[in-house]
């Protein structure tokens, strides 16, 4: 249907206003227009027709000038609340009957109040703020809020295609823009988070400012959805405090509760409880009434994990606290350290040192918009293996990749494959990289295992490059990384909805993939070429150690071929070398012969006073070998207090040995 005049001009007139400059040329152009189209007008008037066209304006000014007089009474009567009513109750009562059917919630509340004066042809006085625009707070203190909203220690980055948010604002020139963010679920109450963040950077705003700027992408603790893996030491410890919260003092807020237990909640020995000061803390806080019956409930694992209702005494549920602390407290310790330590490297990466976080994405199931009903229950998947690259700790260098794959398993053959491409795509793009640190959850079956470990060194060799694997600790391995898939598999399924293409297999899947998120790098890698790398790499595995207490540890970094450097987390200065391989048995069989040539860094079994000591080479002058052994310890050993540590003579060298392997946690080795 053709356009009116009114709505051609309408829509001439919206054009023009859309650029600045344009506009301020058009109202120019319109004012001298206007003078000349009056002053054309006049010299055809006679006099009286003149006199008559000015008394016109004059009552036309005059008019309007009366119209803006009462908007002005009638804003200064609603501000002075004069009330129309004979009496102050019938007042009185027509307001509350009025309040009584506006929302509760005070911004819903003004809403509705400012459409019913706008409605009724009145206006609101605008109120002057209470402060001057010098004290308002610095954009840098808002982005500073902003970013700590997004901490993976504060917010979860939900997964799923499902969960995003759409934010509408105006661009700088006034346009309304609107992008899609990936929704994050706050993993505490605002209030620990503002207490988190003022222990952080100090008393810069208050609470309630706080809670203003979070980003509306940040969902706060209630909306997370039932199906969110929540970390189960947290939630029990949690639920005790809620149980117990009548009966003593003890903080329900975590990080609370850990201040009132604890000296130095940042403290190793506080948070393993070896601390002398504070171990029995928590007995400070025991109830008074512990024969008191008591509900509550705890997560349990038996053949399938479920909560389960207890019932029992006051003094029972906080003797359960007690047996649960001192795992909770090592914990968190762990995840603090590991999360801490994560963003230190962020913060610090530049071009030579990148860090690296990846993650297996849920499978994604290939649908079609149409399709017939037997197809609903046979639909093909792809797997996605996500990764995220921190450069120069800035955004704009920072890369997205996602790797897709026909092959649905997640193992340690798909794993080789998949982090051996990453890292020639990174040394392609950035060839001065010589570092990554690269970090995981502790997926037993795809990471956190031997044969990734034995992978480590080899990598090194073939990319050039020094690499450490950092674990973050049980059920908090959540990042950036959960969004990407959660990104691919919405952008790939809209577009398959509209019906502009289609997806039989995982290669198609990936092709649509590539070319709706030009942002992350997509590459597929076909299932054959995993299958084919595996008989190389069970060669390559053949010999490879169980590592002692692999699920304590959450640091590696490979040593040479037969060994690896461990410890509980990725900030510690106590490392352990662990051995892995057997060293080649004519080298370690050898005796102390003149034409062995010797390295630091080798185990050798040294003789002295007619006993045997192991130790490791940490120096070589000539013929002397200077040499840092241990001292025995039942039937282990173990390192001294005091180091013991001198230069022997090569003869004294009984033969070259394997590291030692570690025990237990109090420092014992066996050979």
């Amino acid at each position: 249907m053709a356009l009116t005049a009114r709505e051609r001009q309408a829509r001439r007139r919206a054009k023009i206003r859309s650029s600045k400059e344009a506009y301020v040329q058009h109202l120019q152009y319109e004012r001298h227009r206007k003078q000349h189209q009056r002053a054309a007008q006049k010299e055809h008037m006679t006099d009286a027709e003149i006199k008559e066209f000015q008394l016109k304006e004059k009552i036309r000014i005059r008019n309007y000038r009366e119209e803006q007089k009462k908007k002005k009474e009638n804003i200064e009567a609603i501000n002075n609340i004069i009330s129309p009513y004979k009496t102050n109750q019938a007042g009185g009562k027509a307001v509350k009957k009025t309040q009584l059917t506006l929302p509760k919630s005070p911004r819903k509340r003004l809403y509705v109040i400012e459409k019913l004066v706008k409605n009724s042809g009145l206006s609101l006085k605008e109120q002057a703020k209470n402060h001057s625009s010098a004290a308002a707070l610095p954009s840098e203190t808002k982005q500073l809020v902003a970013d700590f909203y997004q901490i993976d220690e504060i917010s979860w980055q939900a997964p799923g295609r499902k969960d995003r948010v759409i934010i509408r604002s105006k661009n700088k020139t006034g346009d309304l823009t609107k992008t899609t963010e990936q929704v994050r679920y706050m993993l505490m109450s605002l209030r620990e988070a503002y207490n988190a963040f003022t222990t952080k950077h100090g008393s810069l705003l208050g609470l309630s400012k706080f809670c203003e700027l979070r980003p509306m992408n940040v969902k706060t603790f209630d909306h997370i959805p039932h199906n969110v893996c929540v970390c189960p030491h947290h939630e029990n410890i949690r639920l005790l405090l809620q149980s117990l919260r009548s009966h003593t003092t003890l903080s329900t807020d975590i990080s609370e509760f850990i201040e009132q237990i604890t000296c130095n909640s940042t403290s190793k020995s506080c948070m393993t409880q070896s601390c002398l000061e504070c171990e029995e803390a928590v007995e400070n806080y025991a109830p008074t009434n512990p024969h008191t019956t008591l509900e509550y409930r705890q997560w349990r694992n038996g053949e399938r994990t479920e909560i389960e209702e207890l019932k029992g005494t006051v003094g029972e549920a906080f003797a359960e606290l007690k047996q649960q602390l001192k795992g909770f407290l090592l914990h968190t310790y762990i995840k603090r350290c590991q999360s801490q330590h994560l963003e230190y490297l962020i913060s610090n990466s530049n071009d030579q040192r990148i860090v690296l976080q990846v993650d297996f994405s849920e499978n994604a199931t290939i649908l079609s918009q149409n399709e017939v009903q037997s197809a609903h229950w046979h639909h093909h998947q792809a797997t996605l293996f996500t990764a995220y690259a921190w450069i120069n700790g800035k955004d704009k260098s920072n890369r997205s990749i996602v790797l897709i794959s026909d092959c649905l398993q997640h193992t340690k053959y798909s794993v080789y494959m998949y982090m051996d491409y990453i890292f020639c795509f990174l040394k392609e793009i950035h060839p001065t990289v010589k570092h990554i640190d690269i970090f995981s959850d502790g997926a037993g079956s795809q990471f956190k295992q031997r044969y990734l470990f034995s992978n480590l060194y080899s990598w090194q060799q073939k990319h050039e490059l020094q690499l450490t694997w950092n674990f973050f600790a049980t059920s908090h391995g959540k990042g950036v990384v959960d969004g990407l898939g959660g990104t691919v598999k919405r952008s790939v399924w809209r577009y398959i909805k509209s019906g502009k293409s289609s997806a039989s297999n995982a290669e198609e899947y990936s092709i649509i993939a590539e070319e709706r998120n030009p942002n992350i790098h997509i590459k597929f890698i076909a299932e054959n070429l995993i299958t084919n790398k595996m008989g190389e790499l069970d060669d390559h595995w053949k010999g490879v150690m169980a590592v002692p207490r692999t699920h304590k540890m959450h640091f590696v970094a490979p040593v040479d071929p037969y060994s690896i450097q461990i410890s509980e987390v990725s900030s510690s200065d106590v490392k352990y070398r662990v051995q892995i391989r057997d060293q080649i048995e004519e080298n370690l069989e050898s005796g102390a012969k003149e034409d062995v040539v010797y390295a630091v860094g080798q185990w050798v079994m040294i003789e002295y006073d007619k006993l045997e000591y192991p130790g490791e080479i940490s120096k070589i002058v000539q013929n002397d070998i200077q040499v840092n052994v241990m001292h025995k310890s039942g039937h282990f050993w173990k390192w001294p207090e005091t180091c013991d540590e001198i230069f022997y003579k090569k003869n004294s060298i009984i033969k070259l040995i394997n590291p030692p392997t570690i025990v237990n946690s109090r420092g014992l080795f066996t050979f």
